[in-house]
């Protein structure tokens, strides 16, 4: 059943709203609400809905999974992804309780040297660097690229290096993500990830006044951005700045 709910419910986008997706898949199951399939079907609303950036809505599926199952992986699983919510809401009090819980609910569920644990430091290291606590946010980060290297935290420790003002460095770990990245199957999260990286990388470029790097690297985000971000996201916003700005720069500097 889970494979033909999940199969059903990955198909969202045909559907005008959640609400008329929860009603077909309820229909068509006769899922009550005491149906030991329901938390399921919460969890992948839920997930649905913040791939949707529809974060409010999401909240309450996610909500609703955590007060109704008891299972570790699955609660560090819905943790995380209110603990994104939050960081998305800019609410960094809320995001890194969450995430020290989602932490919590994984070392309780899987071995220490567990992939999914990466996610989890990951997560706690970039609230931490948000609050330039740059410190315990490189102690995060180096816990999951302890266990495996992988785009995220390759980006994470380049973003340390170049806020330490060694550029050499950051480009060096930045510049590493895009193929670690591309190696993961396609994702919202891992598109949007890949956004990032490549402004990062033309922030570094931009630094060393290597402006026509910025200005490739720049646009690489932006096209990606435009790809999977509303008109309004403040990061496509963000990138197509940057972007112009650095068109201007080298338009400067050409005269």
């Amino acid at each position: 059943m889970y494979a033909q709910l999940n199969s059903i419910v990955n198909n969202v986008i045909i559907f005008d709203n959640i609400e008329k997706c929860s009603n077909y898949i309820r229909l068509k199951f006769r899922l009550s609400t005491n149906h030991p399939d329901i938390v399921q079907l919460y969890s992948t609303i839920g997930f649905c809905l913040f791939q949707e950036q529809e974060y409010d809505k999401a909240l309450i599926y996610l909500e609703k999974t955590i007060m109704n199952t008891k299972e570790y992986n699955s609660l560090a699983i819905n943790y995380s992804y209110i603990g994104s919510i939050y960081s998305r809401k800019k609410d960094s009090v809320k995001a890194l309780t969450y995430f020290e819980w989602s932490l919590e609910m994984q070392l309780m569920a899987s071995p220490l040297c567990h992939e999914s644990l990466t996610t989890r430091y990951n997560n706690l290291g970039t609230i931490y660097f948000n609050r330039q606590n740059y410190d315990n946010a490189l102690e995060y980060y180096e816990k999951a690229h302890e266990i495996m290297e992988s785009g995220a935290t390759c980006h994470n420790i380049g973003r340390i290096y170049a806020v330490k003002d060694e550029p050499d460095k950051a480009l060096k770990e930045c510049t590493k993500a895009p193929e670690l990245l591309l190696k993961k199957p396609s994702s919202m999260n891992n598109n949007l990830h890949m956004a990032n990286v490549y402004f990062s990388i033309g922030q570094i470029n931009k630094n060393k006044q290597d402006y026509s790097m910025a200005l490739f690297n720049y646009e690489k985000a932006f096209e990606i951005g435009v790809k999977h971000l509303r008109f309004n996201d403040i990061d496509l916003i963000r990138y197509g700045i940057h972007m112009q700005n650095t068109k201007q720069k080298l338009m400067d500097c050409s005269n």
